[in-house]
């Protein structure tokens, strides 16, 4: 998997400053596990309501705007903002994360995987405008959700044109921004999200985004995953770009990669469906 960035890229400007830190979150639920969520997603990925709820809180009183990703040409160097993303397009997005967004007065971009629309545990095209009525942002996460490096040039290209056309359909919105699953990419299909009209690529890679970068396209965004084991201080942190906790999560991200490369993605995969006993999508 193509590394995006350094550890040394990270640490060199203590202060972050003029960056902007994109959050990952993927289910928001009730109460933790609710649902069988946990054997559609790695457990930690499923966060309960009230946690959530902290982390926004928290947020909220320390100032931060959030921005969506069609904002950004438009970015405020000198502001205190963070962008707020959910992979997957979980039934928990609409039933809790967004009454929750709303009372802080906050939006967020929702990547959905269009082949698992109106599945159990999944938001529906109803669910999906009714996001956008409410001003927040649905993009692309491909059709089938599997590791685009895997595919081949022309599979790639169908699932990153197929999931823009759905849901440019669906949705009377238009659709530029994409989110690898599984943070899978390479160069070839950069060239081909280019291609086929994606100006924003989110990537799970751990890094903070200069705000010059957004003028790019397409521009390459890091984000920080936020687990149940994230504190509303943590998330915080992670939000203004404080030193050592980016060092942290770049660490831990760092060791995934390695486990990846060493086992291939596809066992890296099995290995971790099987340890969670997660069923595909």
């Amino acid at each position: 998997m193509r590394n995006t960035a350094t550890m040394s890229e990270h640490l060199t400007d203590t202060t972050q400053r003029g960056r902007v830190s994109v959050l990952m979150y993927h289910e928001i639920s009730r109460e933790k596990l609710e649902g069988g969520a946990a054997h559609h997603l790695t457990p930690a990925y499923d966060i309960p309501a009230t946690l959530f709820d902290e982390h926004m809180s928290l947020l909220a009183r320390s100032g931060f705007r959030t921005p969506l990703l069609q904002d950004t040409t438009g970015l405020d160097s000198a502001a205190k903002q963070v962008i707020i993303t959910f992979d997957d397009g979980l039934a928990g997005n609409f039933a809790h994360a967004l009454p929750i967004l709303q009372q802080h007065g906050f939006r967020a971009v929702f990547f959905v995987a269009v082949g698992a629309v109106g599945k159990p545990h999944y938001m529906s095209w109803d669910q999906l405008r009714e996001l956008c009525r409410n001003g927040m942002e649905v993009q692309s996460h491909t059709v089938s959700h599997r590791p685009l490096q895997t595919l081949s040039q022309h599979e790639v290209r169908q699932e990153l044109l197929n999931s823009k056309t759905r849901l440019e359909q669906e949705l009377r919105k238009p659709v530029t921004a994409l989110s690898f699953p599984h943070g899978s990419y390479n160069d070839l299909v950069v060239q081909i999200a280019r291609e086929v009209g994606y100006r924003t690529l989110c990537t799970s890679e751990v890094k903070r985004n200069p705000v010059a970068a957004f003028m790019s396209e397409p521009v390459i965004l890091g984000r920080i995953a936020v687990t149940s084991k994230f504190s509303s201080q943590r998330v915080r942190r992670c939000a203004e770009g404080n030193v050592w906790e980016i060092r942290r999560q770049l660490a831990v991200k760092q060791a995934k990669n390695m486990v990846k490369r060493v086992v291939g993605i596809e066992n890296y995969r099995r290995m971790y469906r099987k340890y969670f006993n997660i069923s595909e999508t």
